[in-house]
């Protein structure tokens, strides 16, 4: 029965089940929820199912009396399944990890793409981060997390652990030319979103924010314990940059 459907009715009920509950809108899903004694909520939120983890981080953390069940046997392939382990272990789908929160001394350090390549443990244990974190997290990240141009990264640590992450991605530096199309709004260079935002915003003069070094925060999430660690990476920032 289609969800819409079904609030348009005065179908009464022990029990609503809904499978896939991932794909309903959250204000749709919430009211269902609420009309009914007792609801049954499947859906999928781990394999970049798109809204599952949205689902998972927004949806679920405001139903008051929650009880979470997961089903881990295999429907579709035989366990053990060596192609399920080889896809899991290439896209990272291990995003469990980041529930156990580092406790310690915070000690902020950089992060290079190379370090995929030397300790790929450490850039690997922020992507886990990120993806459990933020529920737009795709293989897309993970790839421009390898080899994009003008990705800066930082990491704290705790203990030894990855208690959070910060992905900043520089932009702005565009040519005078480039910058006055901008301004104008004919052109919009891919990678380029705060100068062009800004200098519409402004009514800034041609040429103006465009050309000049801006660093967008493109993720910064941490375990709630870490807090905020990012401040005195705000400060170096934004002594190199026009917009942070």
């Amino acid at each position: 029965m289609a969800p819409d459907a079904l609030l348009a009715s005065k179908e009464k009920a022990a029990w609503l089940i809904v499978d896939e509950a991932a794909a309903i809108p959250a204000p749709l899903l919430r009211q269902l929820v609420s009309r009914f004694p007792r609801t049954l909520l499947t859906t999928t939120v781990q394999g970049y199912e798109g809204t599952g983890r949205g689902f998972l981080l927004k949806f679920c953390a405001s139903l008051p009396h929650l009880q979470s069940f997961t089903l881990n046997a295999p429907i579709r392939w035989a366990a053990g399944c060596p192609l399920e382990s080889a896809i899991s272990q290439l896209l990272i789908f291990n995003d469990e990890a980041f529930r156990d929160a580092p406790m310690g001394e915070l000690a902020l350090e950089a992060v290079n793409q190379s370090c995929w390549q030397t300790q790929p443990a450490l850039p690997e244990a922020m992507y886990q981060l990120l993806s459990g974190a933020h529920y737009r997290t795709s293989p897309l990240d993970l790839r421009r997390m390898m080899d994009a141009p003008g990705q800066a990264f930082r990491c704290a640590r705790a203990g030894g652990a990855v208690a959070g992450a910060l992905w900043l991605v520089a932009e702005g530096g565009l040519s005078r030319e480039l910058s006055r199309a901008v301004w104008a709004g004919f052109r919009r260079p891919r990678g380029n979103l705060v100068a062009p935002v800004a200098g519409g915003a402004r009514r800034q003069s041609p040429g103006g924010d465009a050309a000049r070094a801006a660093g967008q925060s493109d993720r910064c999430p941490s375990h709630p314990p870490a807090g905020r660690p990012w401040a005195e990476d705000d400060r170096r920032y934004r002594r190199r940059c026009r917009w942070l």
